[in-house]
């Protein structure tokens, strides 16, 4: 075992208070700094002992000096996004950075998923989306946290109506959105510029909810393929690719017009 796994592990039998050793948070502490330079989770026990007055005055500047310092261990970051969050340590108050930074510890903290399920549900916080505070929630219950848990139980109809409520908007939102890309790719095609067209077509045929809109992005681009021309090469393969998914779509809502213009490309194409 090299010197500085030697101290580290020493380090921790005084801070648990395992292997024989009785509890000692000042004897662990300066074993830690010997050895914090070469690794980062003693740098972050020294954050968490000074940010929590153990063997040490609390000095929160000191424990984001630490944590800071030792970022590539995950759990520092739940530390530094409280200090956002609450404005502790000369940080300024962004609950924005704080979520950032908490996020970064979510997969080994199970108090993290909790607290920004607690950000999210809070409206101090200036959110209130339950829905994701929920999401939050079952990963931090999911990982044993026992108060998420109770909230989930506490909330649930709240939150069916939430997540049914963020569905609805979300489809509004991605239906805006296709509407804009086949707006802006119709444009571009009325400039001669197909090449930046079809990226927008396929947005818009590969997401929209309603199987008309697909397929008839899909034939656009199937026409551009075998067509050729604005700043894209002819595609016999590509355009027939396109005119199967166009006519796949068309057939669900019966868009006999589309269908006949998929046919007649994929004939050409064969």
């Amino acid at each position: 075992m090299s010197l500085f796994k030697n101290k580290f592990e020493k380090a921790e039998d005084y801070y648990f208070g395992r292997n024989g050793k009785k509890q000692n948070y000042e004897k662990a502490l300066k074993l830690y700094i010997e050895v914090e330079p070469n690794n980062s989770l003693a740098g972050y026990r020294i954050g968490v002992m000074y940010a929590n007055g153990y063997g040490v005055q609390e000095d929160r500047k000191t424990a984001a000096k630490y944590f800071e310092r030792n970022g590539d261990w995950a759990s520092s970051h739940l530390y530094i996004g409280q200090f956002y969050l609450f404005g502790w340590a000369d940080y300024p108050q962004d609950t924005n950075k704080a979520i950032e930074h908490i996020n970064k510890s979510t997969g080994m903290e199970k108090n993290a998923s909790h607290l920004l399920g607690k950000i999210y549900a809070d409206k101090k916080y200036g959110i209130n989306d339950l829905a994701t505070a929920a999401e939050w929630m079952e990963k931090a219950a999911a990982q044993g946290h026992e108060d998420a848990k109770k909230w989930l139980n506490e909330n649930a109809a709240a939150i069916k109506k939430a997540k049914q409520d963020k569905q609805v908007q979300s489809a509004k939102n991605r239906e805006r959105e296709n509407n804009e890309a086949y707006d802006k790719a119709n444009s571009f095609i009325k400039q001669n510029d197909y090449k930046s067209a079809i990226p927008l077509f396929a947005k818009v045929a590969q997401t929209d909810s309603d199987a008309r809109i697909r397929g008839s992005a899909a034939l656009q681009i199937a026409r551009i393929y075998f067509l050729g021309g604005g700043g894209v090469f002819f595609d016999n393969e590509k355009a027939a690719e396109w005119a199967t998914k166009a006519k796949e779509n068309a057939l669900k809502v019966n868009d006999k017009e589309t269908v006949k213009a998929a046919d007649d490309i994929l004939m050409e194409c064969d």
